[in-house]
């Protein structure tokens, strides 16, 4: 489900290979999608723009929702007939979830297989693959940050720092083919990940970015800095000022404790 107040959408998937979008509010079926294989879960991202169906042969199938309709030809004759869908490969077994993180950077997918994948919704390439000793896995759920932050608190695990990974590098828009029937074309090639991709073009961009704040000085920037000077001038004055009144208040305490301590002597 997603969504808020009485426009939630609800997305559902069936071993007919269709997906169903539905508006909770109307209760009538927006959309319908058909897949080449046998659907046992599915996600929709934060944006509604891109729904993800997992197979009951290992493939998660990505289908934009708001995409072109020239992006690409129908799947196995699809009610959607000009939808484009791309496969994510990697399971052996039947998919049993799919998650899709709150940034929409990420998708996560859970199979029989023992296995759960990262996957990197730009590149489509897998990030991580997480094994279960004792499988199959059942489903899968993202926890938040800030919920996990707050449930493990405490002074080992607030220093403890998580490292910062590279995103992979979007290589190859897996789009269906006119050729085969099913028209998924996986990417045939190894994962590649330039590590620091993105953290060795950093400090070009600071640099850059603090030329530009100095050369979006306001024209009467000169002005207020001449001004603020005075202000800091007079300040000064001030402080130098009440200095020389501390000293002379000073002075004149000691002179009266030595004429009083005086006469306390000759009485």
């Amino acid at each position: 489900m997603s969504g808020c107040g009485g426009d939630v959408t609800v997305v559902s998937c069936s071993a007919d290979r269709t997906c169903k979008i539905y508006g909770l509010g109307s209760g009538a079926t927006l959309r319908q999608v058909r897949c080449p294989t046998a659907l046992t879960s599915c996600a929709l991202d934060a944006c509604e723009a891109t729904l993800y169906a997992g197979g009951a042969d290992g493939r998660v199938f990505e289908i934009p929702l708001n995409g072109a309709p020239s992006m690409a030809v129908s799947l196995d004759g699809g009610l959607d007939a000009r939808d484009g869908m791309i496969a994510l490969e990697g399971h052996s077994k039947r998919v049993v979830g799919v998650a899709c993180s709150t940034d929409g950077d990420f998708v996560v997918s859970a199979s029989e297989d023992g296995t759960a994948r990262v996957w990197d919704c730009a590149s489509r390439q897998t990030l991580h693959i997480l094994r279960h000793p004792k499988p199959p896995i059942c489903d899968v759920l993202l926890v938040p940050l800030s919920a996990y932050a707050e449930s493990s608190r405490g002074d080992a695990g607030s220093s403890r720092k998580r490292a910062k990974t590279t995103p992979a590098p979007t290589l190859s828009k897996i789009l269906i083919g006119t050729g085969d029937r099913s028209g998924l074309k996986p990417w045939q090639g190894a994962p590649v990940a330039l590590a620091g991709a993105r953290e060795s073009s950093r400090p070009r961009a600071a640099a850059a970015a603090r030329t530009a704040a100095a050369r979006a000085v306001p024209a009467d920037a000169e002005s207020e800095i001449a001004r603020l000077k005075s202000d800091l001038a007079a300040r000064s004055d001030d402080v130098s000022t009440a200095r020389n009144d501390a000293e002379k208040w000073k002075k004149l305490y000691n002179d009266l404790k030595s004429i009083v301590d005086a006469q306390l002597v000759d009485n």
